[in-house]
């Protein structure tokens, strides 16, 4: 997940190529509580996918 914080000091122009360069990016602004929710949510997706386990052999 990539998440941009301090939007709130950007410009809506390098905000519109940043948005398009990384769509699945989320814009924060901790300071002005802007995208938290959006964050949040987001986050609680990453957290309930499953986790493919994996076995690792150490070599002789």
């Amino acid at each position: 997940m990539i998440a941009f914080n301090k939007v709130d000091q950007v410009d809506s122009e390098t905000l519109a190529l940043t948005g398009q360069k990384y769509p699945e990016a989320v814009f924060i602004s901790a300071t002005q509580r802007l995208g938290l929710d959006t964050l949040r949510q987001r986050l609680l997706q990453v957290i309930d996918q499953p986790v493919e386990a994996i076995s690792v052999t150490q070599g002789s």
